[in-house]
């Protein structure tokens, strides 16, 4: 599940497509998996959905590229902070991380729980 972000509205599933698959042109099978949360309009998003990115694989990893990371029992120690030191390079990012995923994680960024999946950004995060 992706979280859509008030920075998203404007360019909409192009943007999602680009930021997460490396291509606006994969745009339309967003659209296809959430049609029924985003209406009959593709071009409007609003921050706070929750859309569904077809096509992600648990551990896959492309620079520059989203990809899902399973969460483990380890990582409940140093909770998002420590996810983002070790993937992103950047503690600080976490909040990033949990902006983009609170939909699978919930109301506290601090309640991760093993086996969750959460959508990573390396290199530039979104």
């Amino acid at each position: 599940m992706y979280t859509v972000q008030p920075e998203d509205e404007g360019g909409g599933l192009m943007l999602i497509a680009r930021q997460i698959y490396g291509s606006a042109d994969r745009w339309t099978a967003i659209y296809e998996a959430n049609q029924h949360i985003i209406g009959s309009n593709p071009n409007v998003v609003r921050a706070g959905q929750q859309l569904t990115l077809p096509g992600l694989v648990s551990g896959m990893n492309v620079p520059g590229l989203a990809h899902v990371y399973v969460v483990e029992p380890a990582d409940l120690y140093d909770g998002l902070a420590g996810i983002a030191r070790r993937l992103c390079g950047k503690p600080e990012l976490w909040e990033q991380i949990y902006r983009i995923n609170q939909g699978v994680i919930g109301a506290d960024p601090q309640r991760i729980q093993p086996g969750q999946h959460l959508l990573i950004f390396q290199g530039a995060p979104a």
